[in-house]
């Protein structure tokens, strides 16, 4: 007897045992319910050669010895049904009309008997469709049907059909999902006998859920198909939380403490298999065995923000005591990630449910990257529209304070509308500042005398280069091997004993890696311009040879140096794409690199969901100017505003570094008092 028989096997046995307070007599005088599902998977198996076989198709199946037990007959009556219907997608493609309507055809049997017979036939059908062994497609007695077919098409096909037999069963909208959870009304989709539907269905998932979470088993388990079973079946999935969470975390390689670090080596886990157990996750909610948060950073960690927002919808439904942590980390972890667009629109679907907090500064950052990218093409209207959209978010958000009873947000109408005005200027559009600043009842500054009032209002509100750097001139973009190699021996002997080296990365949209590398001391900071070295063999190698060395903590130096960032996921894999994309790699290893924001977590609680320009405001005493955040950072040269912008953000975090460690930053002089 194969593997997948055994757990069918024990599937049917279960429900066997359960359902004894059920009718376990079909409609079909003297027929048990075991007897007329077992007639009702040899119907569909034959429907499904007949409809091959009338577009010119054969499938072969295995016979079922008359001597094994009805529970065995029962068992590998699925498992050739199973193999059929996967058949007839192998023979007209996913592509074809045809092959869906064979399936219906097929799977139509299921609708003309009895509820229990159908919801039996139902049950193990879909559990041996998401059953396979690894390494090997087609076994048992299903092996003919399933013959020279490899694994990704053998699951591709599982899942098709599983999609025609539970249409109801794909992802419901956003907003029903998040306004209710197993609240679907009666219709033609619908499984009609709920009790013995949930009933079936949790014996069923929980034995897969048990064979995925068996290291010694063979059998691999489709957590896609397991997903839409739980979806279509089970309407109460707490008896499931507990095989749920060990699969999980054993797909996924957590450990059972709910910590995780990104930057630790890890068992590599393909995006397939992740999305199943996101998925899975999502449709259970384990919630009381597994922080949501810690499933949220791992999904971002891999890239599928779309299971990351699924699993914060979840986190809500279940009533999660982490939903809030959890929907905070997926907009601040887009923010950091400079994609705007979408925190703004995560923060308005999660307005409600954690996403107030985010709501003001994700629709301003947005608006920010919106006018940078149109000033070029002079669409004037559009940044109108953004200021507009800016001030309709601070009016809700001061509305909710004042409901809630908390201080209200001001800056943000103003500030946007002096972005705004800023970058017309930097652009030479004069007079469409002047139009838009007697729009806004707002004076606009562009005469030698006037600017320096402008300038002097923000070194007042902002850390300055003058007052950080005094007498230095601003850095130079470093386009050329020979003046990087001496730019880096020069940042080296600048670090104070016990400081560090901050770095920051700027890249754009028209780059798929770093546009900007930032290094920073807390005495002297160099702008790496990588695009253009990295056009060259000797560009790279000057690369290696400083910043790879740096980070994989191989300088030839006497004591290791360290170097910090700032929630720096996003800009460690735009260096590692940088690095993909050039004549020859030069960033392999990042060994010598700390991320200062979890650190500042622990040291104070209270900042660990703030950026690091309300960061530097609490610690250095003023924040960061960030007004030239959203600009084109892979345009050359840059601006003069840009590189003091890039060269205080790496500046900025060797700063903290020596903060929150104890040691007073040798050159502002205006940290906060409280460290």
């Amino acid at each position: 007897m194969d593997p997948i028989n055994d757990l069918l096997i024990g599937i049917i046995t279960k429900i066997e045992i359960a359902s004894c307070t059920l009718s376990l007599t079909s409609e079909e005088e003297g027929s048990t319910l075991g007897q007329s599902t077992m007639r009702i998977l040899r119907d569909l198996t034959a429907k499904s050669k007949d409809n091959t076989a009338k577009d010119g198709g054969v499938i072969n199946v295995g016979l079922i010895p008359s001597n094994l037990s009805s529970h065995c007959q029962l068992a590998q009556s699925s498992v050739i049904a199973a193999g059929t219907v996967r058949a007839l997608f192998y023979h007209y493609g996913p592509a074809k009309g045809k092959g869906r309507k064979a399936l219906l055809s097929a799977i139509s049997l299921l609708d003309g008997n009895s509820s229990e017979s159908k919801i039996l036939a139902t049950t193990v059908l879909i559990a041996a469709l998401s059953a396979g062994t690894n390494g090997n497609v087609g076994t048992g007695a299903d092996a003919d049907a399933d013959t020279g077919t490899s694994e990704k098409d053998h699951r591709a096909a599982s899942r098709a059909a599983v999609s025609g037999i539970l249409p109801g069963g794909r992802y419901l909208s956003r907003k029903n999902k998040m306004n209710s959870k197993g609240n679907n009304t009666e219709g033609e989709d619908t499984i009609s006998d709920e009790s013995c539907t949930s009933q079936f269905g949790t014996i069923a998932v929980s034995s897969l859920l048990q064979s995925a979470a068996s290291p010694s088993s063979t059998i691999h388990i489709d957590l896609h198909i397991v997903t839409t079973f739980v979806r279509a079946f089970i309407s109460d999935t707490s008896p499931l939380i507990g095989d749920c969470s060990k699969v999980v975390r054993q797909i996924l390689h957590l450990e059972s403490n709910d910590d995780f670090d990104e930057y630790s080596p890890r068992p590599q886990v393909t995006k397939l298999d992740a999305a199943g157990a996101f998925g899975l996750a999502s449709e259970i909610g384990p919630w009381t065995e597994m922080s949501p948060r810690l499933l949220v950073d791992v999904a971002i960690a891999m890239n599928l923000w779309d299971a990351a927002e699924r699993i914060c919808i979840s986190a809500i439904q279940f009533d999660s005591p982490e939903s809030d942590e959890a929907v905070h980390t997926l907009i601040d972890s887009s923010s950091e990630r400079h994609m705007y667009r979408q925190s703004d629109s995560l923060a308005t679907e999660f307005y409600d449910n954690g996403g107030r907090s985010r709501y003001a500064e994700a629709r301003f950052m947005h608006a920010c990257s919106t006018i940078s990218k149109v000033m070029a093409k002079r669409q004037y209207p559009i940044i109108e529209r953004q200021v507009e959209r800016v001030d309709r978010a601070f009016e809700k958000i001061n509305s909710d304070h004042a409901k809630y009873q908390e201080d209200p947000v001001r800056d943000g109408p103003q500030d946007i509308r002096e972005y705004a005005l800023s970058r017309l200027g930097q652009c030479n559009e004069h007079e469409a500042a002047h139009r838009f600043a007697k729009l806004w009842a707002m004076e606009y500054y562009y005469d030698a005398e006037d600017a320096e009032k402008y300038i002097q209002a923000r070194k007042e509100r902002y850390l300055q280069w003058d007052c950080i750097f005094p007498g230095s001139i601003i850095p130079d973009v470093l386009a050329h091997p020979t003046e990087l190699k001496a730019a880096f021996i020069d940042l080296l002997t600048s670090r104070d004993e016990g400081g560090c080296i901050g770095f920051d990365v700027e890249w754009g949209d028209t780059c798929d890696g770093a546009a900007l590398l930032q290094l920073s001391t807390e005495k002297r900071a160099i702008l790496v311009d990588v695009p253009a070295l990295i056009s060259s063999d000797e560009g790279c190698d000057a690369l290696e040879c400083t910043v790879g060395k740096l980070f994989a903590g191989t300088n030839d130096v006497e004591q290791k140096v360290l170097v910090v960032g700032f929630s720096c996921h996003e800009d460690l894999s735009r260096l590692s794409a940088s690095s993909r994309n050039a004549q020859k790699p030069w960033f392999t290893k990042t060994k010598a690199f700390v991320d200062i924001k979890p650190l500042i977590g622990k040291h104070k609680p209270q900042l660990k969901h703030l950026g690091l320009s309300r960061i530097s405001e609490y610690y250095l005493g003023k924040p960061l100017d960030k007004a030239e955040q959203c600009s084109l950072w892979a345009r050359r040269p840059l601006t003069e505003p840009q590189r003091v912008y890039s060269s205080l953000d790496a500046w900025a975090v060797a700063a903290l570094w020596s903060s929150i460690h104890g040691r007073q930053s040798s050159i502002t002089g205006n940290a906060a008092s409280e460290t």
